[in-house]
């Protein structure tokens, strides 16, 4: 959810100053549009104690955006008409609204997929509408639980690839649309950054709609708790920046902002790609005669390895899951990488690779053997 309010904020740092997003993505400047807004207010919504129900949400929603804070919020002239009107049919902003919710009910539930749609939509929810937040509720799930771009693809819902295939969706600004433009951006990146970098330059669009909804969705993949920039980029050679909300909207919304960031670190399945000490250069990658080669993990094994752990003293070598392969990295330096293959009841480690960045006098399987054995499954004799 953080990444629907990060998107929010570097696409108004872009509009006003695209060379400081390049370098920082986000600016002290930056303030929250309705969709970023909609994030917080939904989420608050969900996690507060008056029940899931239609007219109760649209209240709630209504009132937080009310309420918004002048300083950090600004809101367009069609988010205001929906707040005093309640009118979804016809207004710009609804449908990047709407989407944000179903978002922010996919990261939140892990199962029922009904849960909380009531508060998200009226009584004429549309058909296309009605795609849309079967489509993107799933995808989140199916990102969040370590799925790959391919693998989230082949298991949505078959009018989604249709609508890719046979329909001119970068035209055109209804629900389905910008689901499919968001996917798009989303699909051809390498981390959260280049998603938010695409989404701003995406052609024919509401630029703040699109960056918004990419960070929902990317941040499922690969995380947001850094921007990396590639070397030849990099400003006084900073390749690394730590994202953080801006002073006045953190002040204003401490106390949800602290709540989603706790979700965040608490309900992650594997360790993720932008939440890593690593870096976004492109890497060759070649194959390594390992002793690990074809180790079998049981399921209770193979979850810790994907859960992973944040690198320190004890452990100096850091794992994240990337569209299906586990990335092995020490200090901004991508040392390899191996895949998972289910076998019937357990996973067998093969397609071992190493980038050629190994410290001198020091072996692959040393670092292989730092994620096995913190995860304490028993080293390989």
């Amino acid at each position: 959810m953080l990444g629907g309010i990060i998107g929010d904020l570097a696409a108004s740092t872009y509009l006003r100053n695209p060379d400081y997003f390049y370098r920082q993505l986000i600016d002290d400047k930056a303030t929250l549009s309705e969709y970023g807004l909609s994030v917080i207010a939904f989420y608050a919504y969900l996690k507060s104690d008056i029940g899931i129900e239609l007219e109760r949400g649209r209240l709630f929603i209504k009132k937080f955006f009310e309420k918004s804070d002048y300083h950090s919020v600004k809101l367009s002239e069609y988010a205001n008409a929906w707040v005093y009107n309640m009118e979804f049919r016809g207004n710009p902003s609804s449908a990047g609204m709407l989407l944000n919710r179903i978002a922010v009910n996919g990261f939140l539930n892990e199962e029922n997929e009904s849960t909380g749609w009531s508060a998200m939509i009226d009584e004429s929810c549309d058909k296309e509408e009605g795609y849309a937040r079967i489509v993107l509720s799933k995808m989140i799930r199916l990102l969040r639980q370590g799925k790959s771009k391919n693998e989230v693809y082949e298991e949505i819902d078959p009018v989604f690839k249709s609508v890719r295939h046979n329909w001119d969706w970068k035209e055109q600004n209804t629900t389905l649309c910008l689901l499919m433009r968001a996917w798009d951006c989303f699909y051809n990146s390498h981390d959260f950054g280049s998603a938010i970098h695409d989404a701003v330059r995406y052609p024919n669009s509401f630029t703040r709609q699109i960056a918004s909804l990419v960070g929902l969705i990317a941040e499922a993949m690969y995380g947001c708790e850094y921007y990396f920039i590639k070397k030849k980029f990099a400003h006084n050679e900073h390749t690394r920046i730590d994202l953080e909300i801006p002073k006045t909207i953190y002040e204003a919304y401490s106390g949800e902002l602290k709540s989603i960031r706790k979700d965040y670190l608490e309900k992650r399945i594997f360790f993720r790609k932008n939440d890593a000490l690593t870096n976004v250069e492109r890497h060759s990658f070649i194959p390594y005669n390992s002793k690990y080669d074809s180790l079998l993990l049981s399921p209770e094994s193979y979850r810790k390895v994907l859960y992973a752990f944040y690198t320190g003293w004890e452990d100096r070598f850091g794992f994240y899951l990337d569209n299906g392969w586990m990335y092995c990295y020490r200090s901004g330096y991508l040392l390899g990488r191996f895949r998972f293959v289910k076998q019937e009841l357990r996973f067998k480690v093969c397609d071992i690779q190493i980038t050629g960045e190994i410290p001198n006098g020091m072996t692959f399987d040393e670092c292989l053997k730092c994620a096995f054995c913190s995860s304490r499954i028993p080293e390989v004799r």
